[in-house]
């Protein structure tokens, strides 16, 4: 790999304000001539889920990948949200770090909030693209859920029946 490649592939992690949320953003820089692909992860996951895709992505696309609130380095909300005020909250961070068009990839809830995003700014998607998004779990999936469920819900009930519950049912 030359030395160009190697530059354009180290991210850049960074914490923004938006609308009175912070939250955890890391852009792998390419070099401008392709649309840049906005990642959005799964119910509990990190943005660095993502990082073995990112890594074997072609160097000159540009990729942002960010914490949702309450996930990851991105602190949880005052106030709980609902996807499509997420979707409001996805659109201002594009607009703070001056995208004005992305592709849009969700892994698992990621693609939920994905979906939202595309519907209420069509013309800031210019594709979208869903991974692993139906809520279609085998009886050990549910076991799993279930018990991850319940560890949060002991932790941290005002998380759970603030923001986690409305987000799944909305």
């Amino acid at each position: 790999m030359d030395s160009l490649s190697q530059k354009m592939q180290q991210p850049v992690s960074q914490m923004i304000t938006i609308k009175g949320q912070r939250l955890r953003v890391t852009i792998r820089p390419g070099n401008g001539t392709q649309t840049p692909l906005l990642l959005m992860n799964g119910l509990g996951a990190r943005l660095e889920v993502f990082q073995s895709f990112i890594d074997e992505l072609d160097p000159s696309l540009e990729v942002i990948s960010f914490d949702v609130p309450g996930m990851g380095d991105s602190p949880a909300p005052v106030i709980p949200y609902h996807l499509t005020s997420l979707a409001c909250l996805v659109a201002s961070m594009l607009d703070k770090l001056g995208y004005k068009q992305v592709d849009v990839l969700g892994l698992s809830w990621g693609g939920w909030l994905a979906q939202q995003f595309a519907f209420q700014y069509s013309m800031r998607c210019r594709r979208l693209i869903l991974a692993c998004t139906g809520l279609c779990l085998s009886t050990r999936q549910l076991s799993v859920f279930a018990c991850l469920i319940e560890r949060w819900w002991v932790r941290d009930s005002w998380w759970m029946s603030g923001i986690f519950l409305p987000v799944l049912m909305s």
